[in-house]
């Protein structure tokens, strides 16, 4: 087998197939003589490529556990557990928040748990109960009923009631919601792990 395989100086080298079949050959040669028949239909021949191919897949693992260590190389778990060496994590998919305003019948309770939906489809609930107050309306938290970026629509855009309530009028959000996003891509994290 070649010396330059493996961990060097220059980081770690992985054989190819032909290099390992070639270097399996070889050692053939040298154990039964320079006319060992090595051909694809013989048995020997048969049997070095086969061990050739499961020794190349056992340097491909070996590559991987390597490049594992090395945020530019790593992936899936393997990068998020080198985050966890500085203290960041992979970002979670994230709900948009922000505030509803209810226009209905003064005194009336909305509980936590309404839905209403924006133009864009995007369904959200109110965070606490309330009530309305004399004026006719009365503010309360919402947030996106699922995560991502879609929750983030603009002043105006939630205007339709989802849960039926009589005593509601109508909904508005006065400002954008914000704050909803989806989950951080590997390469999104390699970026915050450099800054």
């Amino acid at each position: 087998m070649n010396e330059n395989w493996g961990l060097t100086e220059a980081g770690f080298l992985r054989p190819s197939y032909t290099e390992l079949l070639d270097a399996l050959e070889v050692k053939a040669k040298e154990l039964f003589g320079s006319s060992v028949n090595l051909s694809v239909r013989s048995p020997l021949g048969i049997f070095l490529r086969i061990f050739a191919w499961f020794a190349g897949m056992l340097w491909q693992l070996a590559e991987q556990v390597y490049n594992s260590g090395f945020v530019d190389t790593a992936t899936g778990i393997s990068l998020a557990r080198l985050g966890a060496f500085i203290g960041i994590r992979l970002l979670a998919a994230q709900k948009a928040a922000g505030m509803l305003q209810i226009t209905g019948e003064a005194g009336a309770s909305v509980y936590a748990g309404f839905l209403v939906q924006a133009r864009n489809n995007q369904r959200f609930v109110t965070l606490e109960d309330a009530v309305i107050g004399e004026g006719g309306t009365v503010s309360v938290p919402i947030q996106a009923y699922e995560a991502g970026p879609e929750g983030n629509v603009d002043a105006g855009a939630i205007d339709t009631v989802v849960t039926p309530l009589a005593a509601v009028v109508s909904v508005t959000n006065p400002k954008a919601t914000a704050g909803g996003r989806a989950r951080e891509t590997w390469q999104e994290f390699r970026e915050r792990y450099y800054n």
